[in-house]
């Protein structure tokens, strides 16, 4: 779906392997020479292999500078003198604040979907006087009006496909754009399926939103306290977000931003590494100037300090400068202060303890 027009566009079918794919496609070619063709409702449906360099091209359409090696982006350099062709992003903000606009307000006229008709003079000319400018007429695009799960499962399908893993290239401000519009669909569909007389009760359901949620808490680019937010919304009970990975007291994980709980960490040992950050980096700035110490613990009174004074020696920037960080830049530099604070909590011959 085009996330700006909210106008549906081919539909991709996944499978294991490439030879799967093969038999599907060759199925659907012998029903269509014993006259049977494959249909969706009155549809008439033609269907061909394709790649997944297609499938992200299609599914990410406004990136621009980017090549797509299968499913791995390859980031192209810049070219002088066309910095439109500048890789600036997998999606826009603009695309995910349209992605929401679609459920918030679904018979909206977007001006991506106006068909402007020119006025034809009487004799079958196009009128181009001045005096006489032409009209244009506004169609109003039923898409998303008629299909509306169909921006969750553009969601879906942009949390799971994006390539997370090429974390220089994906900003914090990007992230958050895609975690906003996570957070808004889950309350529209939450609200929708509280209404007591709804429609298209066989499309928005408790499983889309289980589908949403789950697309969401599996993300591996957001943070632990962005999938907090996500399982309190969701009413997700705290056995069910441990499964996600998610540590006790997610809530106060605010100053790390880019890492999270090595998967399959006991909570135990994983806890008493943190109960080590905070009283290390209590102490440390216990032992700092009566003035700077007052400065920090002023600043300190506003936050929280389950990891202690962690936050402090990140020292991560505000504002823009923050929002301009890449996901990896935040991560490397969480990770250092983590491992400096530790190699000053146990001694250099029990160095392999943190390995």
């Amino acid at each position: 779906m085009e996330r700006v027009s909210s106008k549906t566009q081919d539909c991709y079918v996944e499978f294991v392997s490439a030879q799967d794919a093969v038999r599907a496609v060759d199925r659907h070619r012998d029903n269509m020479q014993k006259g049977r063709p494959s249909r969706l409702g009155d549809r008439p449906v033609e269907v061909q292999l394709s790649s997944q360099a297609a499938l992200m091209k299609d599914l990410f359409p406004l990136a621009a500078g980017v090549w797509w090696d299968n499913a791995k982006p390859v980031i192209l350099a810049p070219i002088d003198g066309q910095p439109w062709k500048t890789f600036k992003g997998f999606v826009t903000e603009e695309e995910m604040t349209m992605l929401v606009k679609h459920v918030e307000i679904p018979q909206r006229v977007s001006s991506n979907l106006r068909l402007c008709v020119l006025a034809w003079h009487p004799q079958g000319k196009l009128n181009h006087n001045h005096a006489d400018p032409p009209r244009f007429g506004c169609l109003q695009s039923p898409y998303s009006k008629e299909c509306p799960q169909r921006p969750y499962e553009c969601m879906i399908s942009t949390i799971k496909k994006l390539p997370w893993y090429m974390a220089d290239h994906i900003t914090l401000r990007q992230r958050h754009a895609i975690y906003d519009a996570t957070v808004r669909l889950i309350v529209l569909l939450k609200q929708a399926l509280q209404r007591e007389h709804r429609s298209h009760e066989t499309v928005i359901n408790p499983q889309l939103m289980k589908r949403l949620v789950t697309a969401a808490m599996l993300c591996p680019g957001f943070s632990v306290v962005q999938k907090d937010n996500i399982a309190v919304l969701a009413d997700m009970e705290d056995d069910r977000a441990r499964t996600f990975n998610q540590p006790r007291f997610a809530e106060q994980w605010v100053h790390l931003h880019g890492i999270c709980p090595r998967p399959g960490t006991p909570l135990d040992v994983l806890e008493w590494y943190i109960a080590i950050i905070r009283e290390e980096t209590t102490r440390r700035v216990h032992r700092k100037h009566i003035v700077e110490r007052s400065e920090i613990q002023r600043t300190a009174c506003y936050t929280s300090l389950y990891f202690g004074y962690m936050w402090h020696e990140i020292g991560l920037p505000t504002g823009r400068e923050l929002d301009n960080l890449t996901l990896r830049q935040v991560a490397r530099c969480e990770l250092a202060v983590i491992e400096r604070i530790l190699r000053r909590v146990f001694p250099a011959q029990e160095e392999y303890a943190l390995n």
